[in-house]
């Protein structure tokens, strides 16, 4: 109404009337029938409010006044919702239509999701006195079997499954024991340790023959030999104390060695290629593989008492005849072999002998 209003009086203030420029600039030559029905200006009617308004005036009531209707349009009895006392509430549940059992709990504190379902048939478990618990059941359908424990604090998974027929080993009174046996596809036989103490690698074989030194009362010794290539004669061993793996075959046939007292031993053998009989231990905790083979026959040296010892020889040429050293102890990896067979260390203060077969 105001625009209207407006433009009212500012059409009528100008001189050039409806079509008068049109004719000037047309040399006042008729206008098209289309434009002139345009350009009919109709006079404003008067509005209802007005009228309304004006009648109102006359009858003694205020202008102003205007009758109010309802913001509900077609409102019915029930339809509206109703809250009472309710502030600021959320949504109590969320429905995914996947079948999910809840679980039961019993005096539990700041408790975790403990299943995950992820449509896989997979039922609730049944908790008390859990605090802070965590999933406890994770399900890839690969036909795992759950192992048993007896007062077992902070346990590692002790068997490793890849579908490659491995038969698992035997420990007595492990604890955080490592997986014992890894198979990648060559014939070899476990060995027989007892009380070995993380023994490592004690010779590595590269390339030539390699005369070693000899040293006396040597402390953190590292691995002692290198040989990359030809035959290797192992080491004898007494009391030593964390030995790393001992044998590592990579080829060849492989035999194993002996030890005596070692203890936390990690995985005894590794094997690349074929069909792998798991081996035994005896109070091992955290033994490591016991030899590493690579290429040719090698024969370990001897030490006494050998202490971290550090690598003393290198050779990447000739054949190589391991040193003798004398209270080394925490011995480095003793033996690698790169390629063919390997003939095992034998070992003083030896308490279960090893039967290998090739």
């Amino acid at each position: 109404m105001q625009v209207m209003a407006r433009s009212g009086p500012t059409s009528s203030a100008r001189k050039d009337r409806a079509g008068e420029y049109w004719r000037s600039v047309v040399k006042d030559q008729p206008l098209p029938a289309a434009i002139q029905s345009l350009l009919v200006v109709e006079p404003m009617e008067e509005s209802t409010g007005a009228a309304i308004g004006l009648a109102g005036h006359h009858n003694g009531a205020r202008a102003c006044d205007t009758e109010t209707t309802s913001a509900v349009v077609n409102d019915k009895k029930g339809h509206v919702m109703k809250f009472t006392e309710e502030i600021d509430q959320q949504p109590q549940l969320t429905n995914y239509d996947n079948g999910l059992v809840s679980s039961k709990f019993e005096k539990s504190i700041e408790s975790e999701p403990q299943l995950t379902n992820y449509d896989n048939g997979l039922v609730s478990s049944k908790f008390a006195r859990n605090i802070e618990s965590e999933p406890q059941l994770t399900n890839y359908d690969n036909g795992l079997v759950s192992s048993k424990f007896a007062r077992n604090i902070e346990s590692e998974p002790q068997l490793t499954n890849y579908d490659n027929g491995l038969v698992s080993s035997k420990f007595a009174r492990s604890i955080d024991s490592e997986p014992q046996l890894t198979n990648y596809d060559n014939g070899l036989v476990s060995s027989k340790f007892a009380r070995s103490i993380e023994s490592e690698p004690q010779l590595t074989n590269y390339d030539n023959g390699l005369v070693s030194s000899k040293f006396a009362r040597s402390i953190e010794s590292e691995p002692q030999l290198t040989n990359y290539d030809n035959s290797l004669v192992s080491s004898k061993f007494a009391r030593s104390i964390k030995s790393e793996p001992q044998l590592t075959n990579y080829h060849n046939e492989l035999v194993s060695g002996k030890f005596a007292r070692s203890i936390e031993s990690e995985p005894q053998l590794t094997n690349y290629d074929n069909g792998l009989v798991s081996s035994k231990f005896a109070r091992s905790i955290e033994s490591e593989p016991q030899l590493t083979n690579y290429d040719n026959s090698l024969v370990s040296s001897k030490f006494a008492r050998s202490i971290e010892s550090e690598p003393q020889l290198t050779n990447y040429h000739n054949e190589l005849v391991s040193g003798k050293f004398a209270r080394s102890i925490e011995s480095e990896p003793q033996l690698t072999n790169y390629d063919n067979g390997l003939v095992s260390s034998k070992f003083a203060q030896e308490s279960i002998a090893m039967v290998t077969t090739i």
